[in-house]
C-alpha cells in the first residue's frame, strides 16, 4: 500500500493519483493542506515538492513522474 501526500489545487497530484488508479495501484491520500503533521513528516524526509509517494515510511519519489509510477506496478 502506498501513501500519496498531496495539496489542494495541485495538477501534478491529480495526475499522479489518476495514473496510479489506472494501473490498479492501491494508495491512501493525505492532503497536507488539511494536516500539518503530515506536511511536517514529508518535509522531515527532505521532500520539497508534492505529490510525494511513500511505501510505508520509505520515500519513493515526488512530483508527477509517470515512469516512476509505472515502476511501482512491476
Amino acid at each position: 500500500m502506498y501513501t500519496v501526500y498531496t495539496k489542494n489545487n495541485c495538477q501534478q497530484c491529480l495526475m499522479t493519483k489518476r495514473r496510479m488508479k489506472a494501473l490498479g495501484l492501491s494508495f491512501i491520500e493525505i492532503n497536507t493542506d488539511d494536516n500539518q503533521k503530515a506536511l511536517d513528516l514529508v518535509k522531515s524526509k527532505g521532500v520539497q515538492r508534492l505529490p510525494a509517494v511513500f511505501k510505508g515510511a520509505k520515500f519513493i519519489f515526488s512530483g508527477f513522474q509517470p515512469s516512476e509510477i509505472s515502476k511501482l506496478k512491476e
